[in-house]
């Protein structure tokens, strides 16, 4: 069964990546915009963080009375960031491409922020040479 899972995996993000190089090969062609692309899954990842860091702390801040204006102003940068993107990308194309290509594009940008997240730390961890510390009494 685990191999099925595997397969299936694997299966999913080929078919994912031919349908993102379509997806750019036509909006390029047509409107000469790239729907994924580094700028666009910078903005988007670092949009969804706030989010996600934001509600962490709104949630905090209820369960021990605290301001939660902190978590909620977090959140909305990061709705902003994600409302730039879709004026961007609509401003780019025209409003039904644009709307497609935003929500296909989230949805992709969604599972790697994810992945990037967790990179991040196993690298960041790797990097910064944690040595035991030893107590001689």
């Amino acid at each position: 069964m685990l191999v099925l899972k595997i397969i299936g995996i694997i299966v999913a993000l080929v078919i994912t990546y031919f349908i993102v190089e379509k997806l750019n090969k036509y909006t390029m062609k047509k409107y000469k915009y790239e729907f994924v692309e580094w700028y666009s899954y910078l903005i988007v990842a670092f949009s969804y963080g706030f989010i996600y860091l934001g509600w962490l702390i709104y949630e905090n801040a209820l369960k021990v009375n605290g301001d939660i204006l902190n978590g909620q102003i977090l959140v909305g940068i990061g709705i902003l960031g994600l409302f730039y993107m879709l004026v961007i990308n609509i401003k780019k194309t025209n409003f039904f491409m644009g709307l497609f290509g935003t929500i296909f594009q989230f949805t992709i940008y969604l599972a790697l922020a994810v992945v990037g997240a967790i990179v991040f730390l196993i690298v960041s961890a790797a990097l910064s040479e944690t040595k035991p510390v030893y107590n001689v009494n």
